[in-house]
């Protein structure tokens, strides 16, 4: 079942050069989709048509099977199913405290003020930022920024959370704490997660499916196997493939091991290798 559908979806900024040319993507519901792209490639653009944010110039988005209309209601209604986190929390966070940063959204739903104290404190338990809610938020680090914008789009409750570059200026440690809570709010509340990212080596780890675009085209999109069977594509529009696939890729054309290629993973480089010991 797919959550959110595009068919043939352009747009342009200048009317003349297109940020986006007849894209066609199918979201599932429940899982959580890479879109992976150099700069330029019209990923933020596209989330933006996505949220309401840009009205497409041709092309239809579909919401859980229905055609999303871009009038006022329509775009009210998207904005509120479907939450966008930025890749620089600075830009998205604005109160003085993190509590109201985290009721802002809400609030503007033109909920009661029950119901928004009942969501602060149920995204606040769900991020994990309880000891620091009551604090300012320029007090607080960068990773803890990120939290608190997740927070803020989870007390909206939408059905959709699109993230841009989420692991962005987090350390190794921070970047996998964020992706860790990313995938336990998914599993937990059944959201689902649409990322822009251009760490390939935590697309198969973390996602289940992938898109790659380049100058405003989708030119592949799979799940993460399929799409990292084809090298060749991902190298064509300056992508690697994960470093684990990379190595299997390399013992099977240098070495000429009969390994699994679409291998990415620790786990499944682990499980071919040894499959190959046993044969």
């Amino acid at each position: 079942m797919y959550i959110i559908e595009t068919k043939n979806l352009s747009y342009s900024y200048d009317g003349e050069h297109q940020a986006l040319e007849n894209v066609s993507i199918s979201i599932k519901k429940g899982k959580t989709t890479a879109v992976l792209g150099g700069n330029g490639a019209g990923k933020s653009t596209l989330f933006l048509n996505l949220n309401g944010v840009l009205t497409p110039d041709r092309g239809k988005v579909f919401f859980d099977g229905k055609e999303v209309e871009y009038n006022k209601k329509g775009i009210t209604e998207m904005r509120k199913r479907v939450g966008i986190v930025f890749q620089d929390p600075n830009d998205q966070l604005f109160s003085s405290s993190v509590k109201k940063d985290i009721s802002f959204g809400a609030i503007n739903l033109g909920l009661g003020v029950e119901e928004v104290r009942e969501r602060v404190e149920k995204a606040v338990v769900q991020t994990g930022i309880g000891e620091y809610v009551d604090k300012p938020t320029h007090a607080l680090s960068f990773g803890q920024k990120k939290r608190v914008a997740i927070a803020g789009v989870l007390a909206m409750e939408p059905d959709v959370i699109i993230l841009d570059e989420p692991t962005a200026g987090l350390d190794s440690k921070g970047a996998s704490e964020i992706l860790n809570l990313l995938t336990k709010i998914k599993e937990e509340t059944g959201v689902s997660v649409i990322l822009a990212t251009h760490e390939m080596d935590i697309v198969p780890v973390y996602c289940d499916d992938v898109f790659i675009m380049d100058h405003g085209k989708v030119v592949l999109g799979g799940n993460v196997r399929e799409v990292i069977s084809k090298p060749g594509i991902l190298r064509e529009h300056s992508l690697r493939l994960p470093r684990m696939a990379h190595l299997m890729e390399i013992l099977s054309q240098r070495d000429k091991l009969n390994v699994d290629r679409t291998a990415a993973t620790i786990s499944e480089a682990r499980a071919s290798i040894l499959s190959l010991m046993d044969g």
